[in-house]
């Protein structure tokens, strides 16, 4: 086991890829969440 490496290395490129875009889609869904409900606090 090398330091510093990622343990997603066993992943494939596409496997990460996947996985990333889920994250950001999660992200993206909590700021959406974020931004309505100062919305609704505003309004």
């Amino acid at each position: 086991m090398q330091k510093g490496k990622r343990n997603d290395d066993g992943l494939s490129a596409a496997a990460r890829k996947q996985r990333d875009a889920e994250i950001m889609q999660q992200k993206h869904q909590q700021t959406l969440r974020t931004i309505l409900s100062y919305y609704c606090w505003c309004h």
